[in-house]
């Protein structure tokens, strides 16, 4: 399951389900990403979250609800 919430402590995508299939749907991947069954466009969305957060070159600080 998804959750894409901002600082989550549970948060395991920087998308919602419902942002990437908008973002996709005006593709060419379009056809490719719907073709994947819900359950698989979530893991992809972690997968690539994953990748993201391993990425050294985009490496920063978690997001601060508290601080202005």
């Amino acid at each position: 399951m998804i959750d894409a919430t901002i600082a989550g402590e549970n948060a395991n995508s920087y998308v919602t389900l419902a942002f990437a299939d908008a973002y996709f749907a005006d593709t060419l991947e379009a056809r490719k990403w719907f073709a994947f069954s819900l359950d698989d466009r979530g893991r992809a969305l972690v997968s690539a979250t994953r990748k993201i957060d391993m990425e050294p070159r985009f490496c920063g600080v978690p997001y601060d609800t508290v601080t202005p």
